[in-house]
């Protein structure tokens, strides 16, 4: 058996003294101790490890409900964006970079007149009217330099017929891809009600011209904007000398008006162009909106 011994000589005596112990019994204390750190160790990397376990479980569940709220809110920020376009009262175009459509809301198939599966497999260019398809590439540049673009234009039905339109258009990139979208509105009611204005108009301007009696118009400030025939006839001044003046500057023709209510002045002695006096009666009345 291995044995730890020290011997010592006892001094004036023929005699030695030997100590001895076994070496099991130094060496158990140490196993011991040795064992004892050991558990320690082990408890205390494995309480660390099961903290650091729950630590990172309580964070990625955290960050599992952060990504699945961000989920749900994007899917609700979505389904308002699709109902939005989906029933929106104007046409609503997503465009790829060669100009095919990728994406269209109810109102472009009924105004079309395609359904949904036939209308996407056309590109912008097919839904120009034919004299307006040479200067959408003109169009295109433009939204790639700018970024967009409001313009108006002609498209074309299924059945061929036409009709005038405004497109507003943004370009977009997504993971380095080129979009393009198109918010376009019927505007066939809108030029229908400025064709009916202006030849309104021009049939009041050639009412105003023919008539007999001199007709003046002015502004809300008194600065005359019309002087029709007959007042050039009557006055001796042509309506270049007098348009762009104010009612009270020469030729004074009209200078006892009060704006902003009605006027009936007679036997008014007024001076023509030439030097000769002439007598007029002068009604006047504000229109309505001025």
């Amino acid at each position: 058996m291995p044995v730890f011994a020290v011997t010592r000589h006892i001094p004036g005596s023929p005699w030695s003294l030997v100590a001895k112990i076994d070496e099991s019994e130094v060496e158990q204390p140490l196993r011991d101790e040795a064992t004892l750190l050991a558990i320690s160790l082990a408890s205390f990397l494995a309480a660390s490890a099961l903290l650091a376990i729950l630590f990172w479980r309580q964070r990625y569940a955290s960050l599992l409900q952060r990504r699945h709220l961000a989920e749900m809110e994007r899917l609700r920020l979505r389904n308002s964006y699709d109902n939005l376009t989906r029933y929106a009262n104007d046409i609503i175009f997503l465009v790829d970079e060669n100009l095919n459509l990728l994406d269209a809301n109810e109102k472009a198939c009924s105004v079309y007149g395609y359904d949904r599966e036939t209308l996407l497999q056309l590109s912008a260019r097919e839904l120009r009217a034919p004299d307006c398809v040479a200067d959408i590439e003109e169009r295109v540049n433009v939204l790639r330099d700018q970024n967009g673009a409001i313009y108006a234009t002609k498209h074309r039905r299924c059945d061929g017929s036409t009709f005038p339109v405004e497109v507003s258009s943004r370009s977009f990139r997504i993971d380095g891809t080129l979009y393009f979208q198109a918010i376009i509105r019927d505007i066939s009611e809108r030029e229908q009600f400025e064709r009916q204005l202006r030849e309104a108009n021009e049939q009041l301007r050639t009412f105003i011209d023919s008539a007999p009696v001199g007709i003046a118009a002015l502004d809300a400030g008194g600065i005359i904007t019309h002087w029709n025939p007959a007042a050039e006839r009557i006055s001796g001044y042509p309506a270049s000398q007098v348009i762009g003046h104010h009612h009270r500057e020469s030729p004074g023709f009209l200078s006892t008006l009060h704006l902003g209510h009605p006027n009936r002045i007679g036997d008014l002695t007024r001076t023509r162009a030439d030097g000769s006096a002439i007598v007029l009666s002068i009604s006047s009345a504000p229109l309505p909106g001025e």
